[in-house]
């Protein structure tokens, strides 16, 4: 049995531990969070120590990460958990450790502390971990850049690293990601197929998988909602690189019955806001929010509503959201399956 201690979001224990099984880091209650770290390792040569994860974890199979973390078991230190954790995933011990970043995320229920760890180790003896990782490589400052934005790295810890990812860059003398041309404009129907990849790869991002299953409904719903909503009550707009749209937030506009604080009846609801990872950092999304507030204002909505990441908070409070204080209890009824 593995426990966990959890924190409040002032990252203080809060004295209630939870019992680790399966995908149920999901329904830690809301306000809680549990310890994890990251371990991004560079020899003292330069390089960067990537590995695969293996397909059986329940976030993330299959992708890569630089380099290695995890959970921390009741009782630990940040320092002491990333210690063991390197250890039991690679066999290495480090030089020194040196704290990047301390973040939270709410979808996951996690509590970040990201190092970089510095080793002098013969880099041929990693010791792979069973279950955890199957794969490693070390990499020069370039080809950590393209792991970046490949599609199998894991962009909230790319997040988490990105002073060290600026950093290599400037070295590099590489001031932005790929080049692009991009422009902006309002999505139609016939950017529906686009659409779908862009709502999955969204949902991925966010809940780190999605089963067959999951892919199957999604495949199956999606481009029937899309054709009878869009350009009426559903407004994509996107940012485009050439034909290939890279980054869309959505403007859901629902009509109610006015009230005294809305007198048109009419307000608008942010269903996500997505980019893809080699995109990112480049301005897309607050381009793209900023687009969807003006379109809103000249329509006519009495407000605009979102729930915001961790990560999107400060583009939206760029754009002009403010964070409400709930005058009612959100409670929610559910008929189907859900992940929460």
């Amino acid at each position: 049995m593995e426990l966990w201690d959890l924190y409040d979001r002032d990252g203080n224990k809060t004295g209630e531990t939870w019992e680790r099984k399966f995908g149920n880091f999901q329904h830690i209650p809301e306000g809680r969070y549990h310890m994890v770290v990251d371990i991004l390792v560079q020899h003292v040569d330069g390089t960067y120590l990537l590995t695969k994860r293996d397909m059986s974890k329940d976030v993330y199979p299959g992708y890569w990460e630089a380099s290695a973390g995890g959970s921390a078991v009741s009782g630990e230190e940040p320092l002491e958990a990333a210690k063991r954790e390197l250890l039991e995933e690679t066999g290495l011990t480090a030089l020194s450790f040196e704290l990047v970043s301390h973040t939270f995320r709410e979808p996951s229920h996690s509590m970040f502390y990201s190092y970089l760890a510095k080793v002098d180790a013969d880099k041929n003896s990693v010791v792979l971990q069973e279950g955890e990782t199957v794969e490693y490589k070390w990499v020069d400052g370039r080809g950590f850049l393209d792991y970046v934005e490949s599609d199998l790295a894991i962009q909230t810890h790319n997040n988490r690293y990105k002073d060290i990812i600026l950093k290599i860059r400037k070295e590099l003398g590489i001031t932005e990601g790929k080049n692009m041309n991009i422009t902006f404009d309002i999505a139609n129907k016939s950017d529906i197929d686009e659409l779908v990849r862009l709502r999955i790869a969204y949902m991925i991002d966010d809940f780190g998988s999605v089963t067959d299953e999951e892919r199957a409904g999604m495949e199956k719903q999606l481009p029937d909602y899309f054709e009878r909503k869009l350009g009426t009550e559903l407004v994509a707009f996107v940012a485009r690189d050439g034909e290939k749209i890279v980054s869309v937030a959505y403007l859901h506009i629902i009509e109610m019955p006015a009230n005294s604080i809305l007198l048109t009846g009419l307000f608008g609801d942010v269903l996500s806001v997505y980019t893809e990872p080699e995109y990112r950092g480049q301005g897309l999304c607050t381009k793209l929010m900023q687009d969807l507030v003006e379109y809103g204002r000249n329509r006519g909505l009495g407000r605009i509503d979102l729930l915001a990441t961790d990560e999107g908070y400060p583009i939206y409070e760029k754009v002009g959201f403010k964070e409400t204080e709930a005058r009612y209890r959100s409670m929610k009824l559910y008929f189907e399956k859900v992940r929460f």
